[in-house]
């Protein structure tokens, strides 16, 4: 009867951790999901501006060269992580639901530790955006308005950078302050 007794209360606790871990699942997967929809919106920006910006022949080479190589960095760095959002978003909780027993763990975790490829690769396309905005500013505006321009979209990449390191750091969880699931694989495995 004891022995009965431990198996329940072992397979309710297995079962409690799955879903926990299957909320953490999907919190990955729809964060992933928002940011690879903002990524594919600003790489079609940038492939609207490599198709359509019709680059006067006057235009300084330097500008035009700056435009082009940042236009093509911001496309590059939003399809990777559409691409890569776009992976984990399938595979992670494919793994989680076909996968052997434990895969939940593998998915949610190995989900944890594509978020910092997937961030600098959204980041750096934004700054190569607007890298590419400021020579197109100098391209096609009279030099006093690129100079405006510039001005105000350097201002605006400082402001997302001041605001994201502030939003950053205000949700920042660090490691010793984040729900550990292995004591509870711990009690289970046993």
């Amino acid at each position: 009867m004891l022995n009965a007794d431990k198996e329940l209360l072992l397979s309710n606790l297995k079962q409690n951790a799955l879903t926990l871990r299957e909320k953490e699942l999907n919190f990955f997967n729809e964060n992933f999901a928002a940011v690879g929809t903002q990524a594919a919106l600003i790489a079609g920006f940038s492939m609207t501006a490599l198709a359509e910006l019709g680059v006067p022949e006057e235009a300084p080479r330097f500008f035009k060269t700056s435009f082009y190589l940042f236009t093509v960095i911001t496309l590059a760095c939003e399809l990777h992580c559409v691409c890569s959002t776009t992976f984990i978003c399938v595979w992670g909780p494919g793994l989680a639901l076909r996968g052997p027993d434990g895969s939940i763990n593998r998915a949610v975790d190995g989900m944890m530790e594509e978020r910092d490829q997937v961030f600098f690769s959204f980041g750096a396309g934004i700054i190569s955006f607007i890298l590419a905005a400021i020579a197109a500013c100098w391209i096609l505006m009279d030099p006093d308005v690129a100079v405006l321009g510039s001005l105000i979209l350097i201002g605006g990449l400082c402001l997302i950078w001041r605001y994201g390191r502030r939003i950053h750091a205000r949700f920042k969880i660090r490691e010793n302050e984040a729900v550990d699931f292995n004591d509870i694989d711990k009690m289970h495995m046993r």
